[in-house]
């Protein structure tokens, strides 16, 4: 018997009742209409015709109304006892869902009693960290400052920057559309070279889907497939171009282009993963065709260092200190040990964006961002046309900005070394869940009150050098290890450049090669041979004796030697030097530049 019996027993007859949450959704709807403002966020929220995993979707609009970018979102009413702090326990099926759409997914938490909501982003980066395993609920706490209240327009900037940043994500599909567009599906059709493309598609996918998932993930959010487009394919050669179909459409696998002019068809549209092979060579080799798309790509992500990197903490600060010594003169931040996160913040998110738009109308001639951004020099050269007497007045005048309560939003793309700014904000986002509030440098800084300048390493003392390398020694193999592990997490044994080693001596020679090279290190790479097992390794540091000869020579004959009072195995010998390690953030840079070594080893080299 149902619950619309009668207190007789007897069916009661008519239409069907609204569910018992109905009055519950009119309420949410009431304070999330109440709280958001339709001149800047335009919401469609439907209460009772719900799709499965989203209630409706906020589009972002600029001040002209125009839209600017697309956030789907879930919308739930808070319980009474979860207020303070605000939080929802999260069923796992939206966090699922956040994985495979290619728009921003927000949780929206409506606090019905004091009338304000909440809301959260489900970043790929964040729903990966939460490492759900076999659980099917997750307590997602809400950031106090992410509030919804009729008052505070914050949330407009903060919902701009994320659609600006999904549009970056997936920019890479972006240049496949024209392709799309200008391709007839092969429907209906029979032909021999079919089973030949299906089969490459097979190998190319199956990469995909397994071992170098990182591609979808940091490049294709939301891909299903790589469809194959076919401009030609004879006996004497194969041209075709690969294609990105996302999960959300109803696509083919195998389209034909024409086009007047063929031989100029990819230089038109400027794509990519574009080959020719001569016929045999494709048809033969379709595993070393799709490696070598595999490559390209892997090549891709290693040089925009967006491998999955930040369960580093080492390397999240080695890169907000890249960004920091790089833009502090537009930041109006002085040089110093740590900064709190709530002050870099600041100074990235707000500050840089409206010095940059300030500092723009300071110069006489058009700066071509956009060429600049290509070349990894923007805002810096931006700066460098700027005379010393000008800097101070710009900030003077970005600080009257800033008074009058003048927000840009994050309108700017900014660049240092090679790393884009979706680099830094990851590293940022990632410190703030780990709980730090001071983000600490992680190497000494120079000394300018050094007599001589002559190079860069002339900036750091004899002790500093010695600080600088024991950094990065005590965190290389941690990070190498954390980052291939979660990069390529199918890939056991290929990532084994310390296999085996249980120590490592370093010997710090400070004064021993000429200032053209400046200071020098040497590794001693060590198996202990005493037995036992260990995937740590002891580091072991000390200072050259310009009276003696290395600590360990690896010179002799001998494969064993003895080092305080142990016999170890001798493996590996480097000698490094300090101008290597100033060129970029260096624990980094080392761990991709051995990623990359060791894939080529196992996949590539042979391709």
């Amino acid at each position: 018997m149902n619950d619309d019996s009668s207190e007789d027993g007897s069916e009661e007859f008519g239409p069907a009742r609204y569910p018992d949450t109905d009055v519950d959704e009119a309420d949410t709807g009431d304070v999330l209409n109440s709280v958001i403002d339709r001149n800047h966020a335009k919401l469609e929220f439907q209460t009772l015709d719900k799709l499965p995993n989203r209630d409706g979707s906020i589009e972002v609009v600029n001040e002209d109304g125009v839209p600017v970018g697309l956030l789907l979102i879930q919308v739930k009413k808070l319980n009474d006892s979860d207020l303070d702090p605000p939080k929802f326990q999260c069923p796992r099926k939206y966090f699922e869902y956040s994985r495979v759409i290619s728009s921003p997914f927000l949780l929206i938490g409506v606090d019905t009693v004091n009338e304000v909501a909440y809301w959260k982003h489900f970043s790929p980066e964040w729903v990966d960290a939460l490492d759900l395993g076999s659980k099917q609920s997750k307590v997602v706490h809400f950031p106090e400052e992410n509030i919804l209240d009729g008052s505070s327009t914050q949330y407009v900037s903060d919902w701009k920057e994320i659609s600006e940043d999904n549009k970056r994500r997936i920019r890479n599909y972006d240049e496949f559309e024209r392709l799309k567009e200008i391709a007839t599906p092969a429907l209906g059709e029979s032909r021999p070279e079919f089973e030949t493309i299906h089969r490459f598609l097979d190998e190319y996918n199956g990469y995909i889907d397994g071992k170098f998932s990182i591609i979808r993930e940091r490049l294709y959010p939301g891909l299903w497939k790589f469809g194959f487009a076919n401009l030609d394919y004879s006996d004497d050669s194969v041209k075709y171009g690969l294609y990105p179909i996302k999960q959300t459409e109803n696509d083919v696998q195998i389209k034909d282009l024409e086009f007047p002019e063929k031989g100029s068809l990819f230089e038109k549209y400027d794509l990519s993963l574009v080959s020719r092979r001569e016929h045999d060579n494709f048809v033969y080799n379709l595993e070393e065709n799709a490696l070598r798309h595999i490559e390209s790509v892997t090549e891709d992500i290693i040089s925009k260092h967006v491998l999955r990197h930040t369960n580093s903490e080492f390397i999240c600060r080695e890169i907000v200190f890249a960004f920091v010594d790089e833009l502090y003169r537009m930041l109006d931040l002085d040089e110093r040990e740590s900064y709190t996160l709530e002050e870099l913040e600041y100074s990235f998110d707000t500050y840089l964006h409206v010095w940059i738009d300030t500092a723009l109308d300071w110069v006489d001639e058009d700066i071509d961002i956009a060429g600049s951004l290509i070349r990894n020099q923007f805002p810096s050269d931006l700066l460098m046309r700027i005379s010393l007497e000008d800097r101070p007045r710009i900030h003077e005048e970005v600080e009257s900005r800033l008074d009058s309560d003048e927000s840009l939003g994050f309108k700017y793309r900014y660049r240092a070394y090679d790393m884009s700014e979706r680099v830094f904000e990851e590293a940022l986002d990632a410190l703030r869940r780990r709980g730090v509030e001071t983000v600490e440098r992680p190497y000494p800084i120079e000394d300018l009150d050094m007599d001589d300048h002559d190079y860069i390493w002339s900036e750091y003392s004899s002790e500093a050098f010695e600080d600088y390398v024991k950094a990065y020694m005590r965190n290389l193999v941690e990070a190498y290890r954390k980052v291939s592990a979660a990069s390529f997490p199918d890939m056991e044994g290929v990532f084994d450049d310390f296999q085996g080693v249980t120590d490592i001596v370093v010997e710090l020679d400070a004064e021993g090669r000429p200032e053209e090279v400046g200071p020098v290190y040497y590794q001693y790479w060590l198996r202990d041979m005493s037995g036992g097992e260990s995937e740590d390794v002891s580091l072991h540091f000390c200072r050259k004796d310009p009276d003696d000869g290395f600590v360990i020579d690896f010179n002799d004959q001998s494969s064993f030697v003895n080092f305080e009072g142990e016999k170890y195995e001798k493996m590996i010998f480097r000698e490094s030097s300090l101008s290597e390690l100033l060129r970029e953030p260096p624990v980094m840079s080392e761990v991709y530049s051995r990623i990359m070594s060791d894939l080529d080893e196992e996949y590539f080299d042979d391709v």
